[in-house]
């Protein structure tokens, strides 16, 4: 019987085959097979266009077989590495001029950028990131912005509960400011911190308390005699800071339009518009014209509903946009079973000049006043209402019910 070989073309003898030989068929499968899955390396040109990698029935040398693959040639507007469906793992060194995605033949794969080496492993069926988890990570040099860094020092930079003693230079991520003075804004600011240190050229306790007249009302709220002339910080997309006087922060945040969540007290508002769900851990006062409140906002709990009785369009079977409303239908209607709420009501009118029947698909549909239940029929232009004691029963009432 003949050899067969595995999925990494290992040769596979059997019972006594290769009697004088076999020596050399295992040196060829340790000295070239495997040595190439677990640390070989072999180069893969690229002609602007896919290249597909085959494994074939011999454990001599075979490009797919290798644990690197070392990709070069013309690949600009990026093209496919198509590798034998088999799980492997592969250390892909991109080394042509643009995006290789390395992928089976069918699935999904991973693009490796130009320039960029990447561990990939391909699943059989889908080529996959190799890692996707470090528990820990230490640069042997500054991270380069066009790397995804900030070309700065990271420790020395984000570390902000050290002290810097001295200036960090923009250049390096900084502001030109000793960072412990501009951001431990929860410490006192003793002296005027100049507005080229990212300032304002005041002290701010002195400018909020003195300056605008401020008077204490309890914890950190402030009745301010002057607030026109408070400012605010404005930080710019250059990570410098610029004040904004009162009237400019309003425009900067839109002039107090957005969504109001949460009001608690008493008050009103000039033009205060509420959008959204509107919450109240207090008492809550509407002033002047409510110009629209969606028709299934709440009061306590309850549906607000509608000033009037909408006609709905539905024709063949009730839902829960027909709650409130009136259903004129000129053919037959069905009342469904586990739809509606307990308190839900519906109202149908044969827009027809014979009759017609409201069939029960509610488990129970009872005709009020009476112990009849089942489907019911609705004279020509006669009314009902079917108001849901639960989502399975419903009381059907109304002019022209039998």
């Amino acid at each position: 019987m003949a050899s067969t070989y595995s999925n990494l073309k290992i040769q596979l003898m059997t019972t006594g085959e290769n009697s004088t030989t076999w020596g050399n068929v295992t040196n060829v499968n340790l000295g070239t097979a495997l040595e190439e899955a677990i640390a070989g390396s072999a180069d893969v040109a690229f002609s602007s266009a896919n290249v597909t990698l085959t494994l074939t029935d011999t454990n001599s040398t075979q490009t797919a077989r290798n644990m690197r693959l070392n990709l070069t040639g013309t690949a600009t507007a990026g093209f496919n590495l198509v590798v034998p469906a088999i799980e492997k793992a592969y250390i892909v060194n991109n080394a042509t001029d643009g995006t290789i995605t390395v992928k089976n033949a069918t699935g999904t794969g991973i693009a490796v950028p130009t320039g960029k080496t990447m561990w990939v492993y391909n699943t059989g069926v889908n080529v996959v990131d190799g890692t996707n988890y470090l528990t820990s990570l230490t640069l042997g040099t500054v991270l380069a912005v066009t790397s995804g860094g900030t070309g700065s020092n990271l420790t020395t930079y984000c570390n902000l509960q050290a002290n810097v003693s001295g200036i960090l230079p923009t250049a390096n991520g900084g502001t030109g400011s000793n960072l412990a003075t501009y951001c431990n804004l929860q410490s006192n600011v003793s002296g005027v911190l100049p507005i080229a240190n990212g300032g304002t050229g005041a002290n701010t306790a002195s400018a909020a308390r003195t300056a605008l007249g401020a008077t204490t009302v309890g914890g950190n709220v402030f009745t301010l005699a002057n607030p026109g002339a408070i400012t605010f910080p404005q930080f710019n997309a250059d990570n410098t800071v610029s004040a904004l006087d009162a009237a400019s922060f309003r425009t900067a945040i839109g002039a107090g339009t957005g969504t109001v969540t949460s009001v608690a007290g008493t008050g009103s508002v000039n033009g205060l518009t509420l959008t959204g769900t509107v919450s109240s851990s207090g008492s809550l006062t509407l002033g002047g014209s409510v110009t629209s409140v969606n028709a299934s906002a709440t009061v306590n709990g309850d549906l607000i509903g509608y000033r009037n009785i909408p006609r709905s369009t539905t024709s063949v079977t009730a839902s829960t946009v027909d709650v409130g409303k009136v259903i004129a239908v000129t053919a037959g209607i069905t009342i469904p079973n586990s739809t509606f709420a307990a308190g839900d009501a519906v109202s149908i009118y044969n827009d027809s000049a014979s009759s017609i029947t409201i069939t029960a698909g509610v488990t129970t549909l009872r005709l009020a006043g009476t112990t009849t239940t089942g489907n019911r029929t609705l004279a020509a232009r006669g009314m009902a209402t079917v108001w849901f004691n639960s989502a399975t029963e419903a009381i059907i009432s109304g002019a022209g019910v039998t």
